[in-house]
């Protein structure tokens, strides 16, 4: 991780988003704002994905507990049936 002033990323901007593109993170460290984070695409895509799956398990782990409690609102159980 890459820490550096407004002044400095305007001044090496292509050496920071190169950096950034090979993975590594710059924070930009500003005065009296929040920081920001500057990072590849690709990090940010990977990043979205993992977050979709967290809340794919999150949401599976969360019918696995209405389910073994018994509430069985939210599902529809079917007979199977031998021909």
């Amino acid at each position: 991780m890459i820490s550096v002033k407004p002044d400095a990323m305007r001044e090496r901007l292509s050496d920071y988003l190169d950096s950034a593109a090979n993975g590594e993170t710059i924070v930009v460290s500003r005065e009296s704002k929040p920081d920001v984070a500057v990072i590849s695409l690709a990090q940010l895509r990977d990043y979205e994905k993992q977050i979709k799956n967290y809340q794919y398990l999150a949401e599976i782990e969360r019918a696995f507990k209405e389910l073994e409690s018994g509430n069985h609102e939210h599902f529809h159980v079917h007979e199977l049936i031998e021909e």
